[in-house]
């Protein structure tokens, strides 16, 4: 997997290698608490952070808050409502199908409040565009048939699957947790197999969470992902950091931005040959 001396631990982070990709979600994101919106965290993220590579620019403060007030308006079946979360949790391919079709517009024009609010947009704002998502599992078509429709079949997702495509920009990645063994989680590496059997929790729950990395231990043992959470720069390693075994994750998102953000009231589409107003209704 790597190219040192195979009997030392090894790790490879975009937060190492050039953090200035990464988008900084800690502060919008500090009082993430009950609300369910990590993927949409997540999604934003990604993007953010491959329009970042791609055009070697500072990443985007992209709007979460559009992604909590609208997504359920127009996939109300696709996400779950919980009376005791105040945002609906979405699939993270939800997500992105909402950029997809709408764009995502910029924090500053929409901030973070956390929860859902009436508030939105300014017709004309600056949006980022994406091309295309594909999401990376080994479930067959008709398990994947309802929600997604750019998909790769792997054997599975852990690390030297994954590799090239983590080596080209942050994932979104979805792995299942028990909350309360997640939430301590300080140091080492995260894995449900390691949590305290006497400490019964009723089931695990699917959590979003943006891969910048991977590592392992001696000789090859132990592989991990290295992720950016969004529990807040007090939480994980190193200001918001976890490692996560590899075994763990069921779902990874690679998602393709469009070449250029509007300026003002248009967003460029060179890849499809046309210019097209903002405030006109989404192609489809």
């Amino acid at each position: 997997m790597s190219d040192v001396d195979p009997s030392r631990p090894w790790a490879w982070s975009w937060h190492m290698f050039d953090r200035g990709v990464l988008p900084n979600i800690f502060e919008q994101t500090t009082e993430h608490g009950q609300c369910g919106c990590c993927s949409m965290v997540a999604t934003s993220a990604a993007c953010s952070a491959a329009w970042a590579i791609k055009t070697a620019r500072p990443p985007l403060d992209l709007a979460v808050q559009e992604l909590i007030n609208e997504v359920p308006k127009h996939y109300w079946d696709e996400v779950t409502v919980n009376p005791n979360d105040p945002c609906a949790s979405a699939y993270t391919s939800t997500s992105f199908k909402y950029i997809k079709r709408f764009h995502i517009g910029m924090a500053g024009d929409l901030p973070y409040e956390g929860r859902p609010n009436d508030a939105e947009l300014p017709p004309n704002c600056r949006k980022l565009a994406i091309d295309n998502f594909t999401v990376f599992n080994n479930r067959t078509p008709e398990e994947n048939s309802r929600h997604i429709n750019n998909w790769v079949q792997v054997p599975n997702v852990r690390i030297p699957v994954m590799m090239e495509r983590l080596y080209r920009r942050p994932l979104v990645g979805e792995f299942h947790m028990f909350p309360q063994h997640f939430e301590q989680m300080q140091d080492g590496i995260y894995s449900n197999r390691t949590r305290d059997p006497h400490n019964v929790e009723l089931k695990p729950i699917a959590h979003a969470i943006l891969v910048v990395g991977m590592g392992h231990g001696p000789f090859g043992r132990d592989p991990y992902y290295i992720c950016q959470n969004s529990f807040g720069s007090d939480w994980g390693l190193n200001g918001g950091y976890v490692r996560i075994s590899d075994e763990e994750f069921f779902n990874f998102y690679d998602v393709k931005v469009s070449d250029v953000v509007n300026t003002g009231v248009q967003v460029i589409y060179l890849h499809q040959f046309f210019l097209r107003k903002l405030n006109r209704s989404p192609v489809t």
